[in-house]
């Protein structure tokens, strides 16, 4: 995958192990998106982290994008940026990764 490449839904990337696998979930008859990882390796979605449980996304057309640095920053339909973690955080806490060759790919 290449730095800055968006992921929309039903894009989604994954850990070079295979275990984590982040990307866009919505429930059902709920216009509310929200920014989640999941186990990429279990049947039944295991959510482990949610980046926007407190402000929801209302816009479909958002996406994500990997900076060049590793940030994961979320960008509303007209490309502005809604929201953004750094690779040190997101590695660190939010997958609870210390190994910085787990880096994430793309699968479509």
């Amino acid at each position: 995958m290449s730095p800055m490449h968006p992921i929309r839904e039903g894009d989604f990337i994954v850990s070079n192990d295979g275990t984590f696998k982040p990307g866009f979930f919505s429930l059902p008859n709920n216009a509310n998106h929200y920014v989640v990882i999941w186990y990429a390796n279990i049947s039944v979605p295991t959510y482990i982290w949610i980046a926007n449980g407190d402000d929801p996304i209302k816009d479909s057309s958002r996406f994500l994008k990997i900076g060049n640095s590793g940030n994961l920053t979320l960008f509303d339909g007209d490309g502005k940026i809604v929201w953004s973690v750094g690779r040190s955080k997101l590695l660190s806490r939010s997958f609870g990764v210390s190994d910085p060759t787990s880096k994430m790919k793309r699968r479509v």
